[in-house]
């Protein structure tokens, strides 16, 4: 009966490097382990092969259709890994998508959410303005209004003035021109 070592630690690790889930990991070592050690004790030894020397071919035969089986089963158990694997990348990939896609969705929300703020602050600031507008547009015509009813009234005194200066310096023209009339003659 043969006698085989089997490095579960260094295939555990080697399955973790290469992305398998530790508990798949240790799971497959587990499986393979047994594996390897049901199919190690039912290999011939050397004493095996000296003892039976003379039906060599026969054994041989047998141990290429040992190592077939085994290979077999290797296969098979790698592609159920690679099975594994594959569907749980896809499923990651479909969680990593699917959270990626809410992401989106709830990032364009408060997107959507902060420009229709911002429009309404804008808009609301535009109709501020506009009524500012309106409302200096009014007190500047009210005093354009008040000033304009004020030069007109101090124009009409200042044309008072000049009338009523007139008057007095045509009358003391007069008066000095009568007076000199009548001394003149």
């Amino acid at each position: 009966m043969a006698v085989a070592t089997f490095d579960t630690l260094k295939f555990a690790n080697t399955l973790k490097a290469a992305g398998v889930a530790p508990e798949h990991a240790e799971a497959h070592t587990r499986a393979f382990a047994e594996l390897v050690q049901t199919n190690f004790k039912e290999l011939a030894t050397q004493e095996d092969i000296t003892r039976l020397e003379g039906n060599g071919e026969r054994i041989a035969k047998e141990l290429r259709a040992e190592i077939d089986r085994v290979a077999k089963e290797l296969r098979g158990e790698i592609d159920r890994v690679a099975k594994e694997l594959r569907a749980e990348i896809e499923r990651a990939t479909k969680e990593l998508r699917t959270e990626i896609d809410r992401v989106a969705k709830e990032l364009h929300a408060e997107i959507d959410r902060i420009a229709k703020a911002a429009k309404e602050d804008l808009e609301q600031a535009v109709k501020d303005l506009k009524r500012d507008n309106v409302e200096l547009k009014t007190e500047l015509k009210h005093e354009m209004q008040t000033m304009r009813t004020k030069h007109e009234a101090d124009l009409l005194l200042l044309k008072w003035m000049v009338g009523v200066t007139l008057t007095g310096v045509l009358t003391v023209i007069g008066l000095i021109a009568r007076l000199l009339f009548v001394i003149g003659r």
